[in-house]
């Protein structure tokens, strides 16, 4: 349990160790100057950008790039505080657009909202924000949209780069993990990720998760694998920004652990479920601490260094995690109303029968899956079932129950939370038809080589 607990310090440290490079170097390498040409020549290859999100997230894209127009300019500073503004044509007339904000403030006199007040730049402390900080180093050597599309290319890759890896470390296994693949490339909103924003933390999520996967060699001892699951999430804290890349790392994470590195594992009934049954709550561990440490020492430098108030952090999570929007009380079917309405934006080209008949065939997957348990059901196929179930519950816990104001609010893009929870249906149904194989093939490799008539002398015998 030491080395554990130890591979869990290790990981944070190393987490941390690249966080504080990452946000520190990206004070040196871009200039303020650089970010405001590059911003112009994008308002002016796409000049209407304003308040379009069908094709990326743009409202995101344009706050990152607010925010380091306005960042504090020593690097240090730079690396812990992170600045927001906003403004409004009147008191009580609607916000500006963060595209609107930014195109005022590299256009100046120029812009339509030239004559709009800003409000004075406050702290925003909720996240990390570290693509913010991945953007600068990006921007420093690229235009915004090469580089937006550089993104979205990687995230496809990292995702065929996790399949690749699975069929590096055990063929048979990979084809266990190809429904989740497929939805990924499918109805996970991958073209919408022409985003400097949101796409680095899937794509890294992914490559991660593929080294983690494909060295199996090294990943044997369980404190070494606790060490990468909590460097995995100190890295999903640093980029997350209640977008989904924390979530779906934890899901995988959990899934992936399972798939190849316990159910290989020859071991008696009694010990193969107490592996399978402990594993998912030591990655998520994991998760909470890294998630834990890394937002309660944000918090603490922000108060020491620059006199923030922590409470606000609390008081904004507090508001995502309740059920108003507005006068209106959300729910479960509120939320799925919201995703229905939303469907488009998971399949390429907005192909709502591809993500609606996707998702439902997942559905109809996990339906068949419980029906066909009774008859085949072992130990090892009831802890198989267990964690993958357990696995596409988190997803759904979190969006239909612990998130409700952000998810409803977010539909657009959190609707990527149903993605892995169906493929995991027919990863499942998958399980219950192999599995029997797997013993069989599995008992036969572990009996011992008998003689031509041993067998028959102690049938005798016994």
């Amino acid at each position: 349990m030491s080395r554990v607990f130890a591979g869990a310090v290790l990981g944070l440290l190393s987490a941390f160790l690249v966080i504080a490079a990452l946000s520190v170097g990206a004070g040196f390498v871009l200039s303020k100057e650089r970010l405001q040409g590059v911003i112009v020549r994008g308002f002016q290859q796409h000049p209407g950008i304003v308040g379009d999100n069908t094709h990326r997230d743009y409202f995101t894209e344009c706050g990152l790039f607010l925010m380091n127009l306005i960042r504090r300019d020593d690097p240090v500073a730079n690396a812990i505080v992170t600045m927001w503004t906003t403004g409004s044509r009147s008191a009580a007339g609607p916000r500006l657009h963060p595209c609107q904000i930014t195109h005022k403030l590299v256009f100046g006199a120029q812009s339509p909202e030239a004559d709009v007040p800003l409000t004075e730049p406050r702290i925003y402390r909720q996240y990390l924000f570290g693509s913010r900080f991945l953007e600068s180093y990006v921007l420093a050597v690229m235009e915004y949209h090469p580089a937006a599309e550089l993104f979205r290319a990687l995230t496809y890759a990292a995702a065929l780069a996790l399949f690749a890896a699975a069929l590096v470390h055990t063929p048979a296994t990979a084809l266990l993990l190809a429904p989740v693949i497929a939805y990924l490339l499918l109805v996970f909103g991958m073209t919408r990720l022409v985003t400097l924003a949101v796409a680095p933390g899937f794509a890294i999520g992914f490559t991660l998760l593929a080294f983690f996967v494909c060295a199996k060699r090294l990943f044997l001892p369980l404190w070494r694998r606790v060490m990468f699951f909590t460097f995995l999430a100190g890295m999903m804290t640093y980029f997350d920004i209640l977008n989904g890349p924390l979530l779906v790392a934890l899901t995988l994470a959990v899934v992936l652990n399972h798939l190849f590195y316990v159910m290989p594992q020859r071991l008696a009934p009694s010990r193969y479920l107490r592996r399978a049954a402990l594993e998912p709550v030591l990655i998520l561990f994991c998760f909470v601490f890294a998630y834990a440490v890394l937002t309660a020492l944000h918090l603490a430098l922000l108060a020491t260094m620059f006199g923030d108030d922590w409470r606000g952090y609390f008081t904004s999570l507090g508001t995502r995690t309740g059920d108003q929007v507005d006068d209106f009380r959300v729910g479960a079917a509120a939320i799925l109303g919201r995703f229905w309405h939303w469907r488009s934006q998971l399949a390429p080209h907005g192909h709502e029968w591809l993500a609606t008949s996707m998702l439902a065939l997942g559905t109809a997957a996990w339906m068949m899956t419980l029906g066909a348990l009774p008859g085949r059901i072992t130990p090892r196929l009831l802890a198989d079932i267990g964690v993958l179930a357990a696995a596409a519950a988190g997803p759904l816990l979190w969006l239909f129950v612990l998130f409700q104001q952000h998810t409803y609010i977010h539909a657009g893009f959190m609707n990527r939370g149903l993605t892995v929870p169906a493929a995991l249906g027919l990863v499942a149904l998958l399980v219950v038809f192999s599995r029997p194989r797997w013993d069989r093939a599995a008992a036969s490799a572990a009996a011992p080589p008998q003689l031509p008539g041993a067998s028959g002398t102690r049938d005798r015998d016994q």
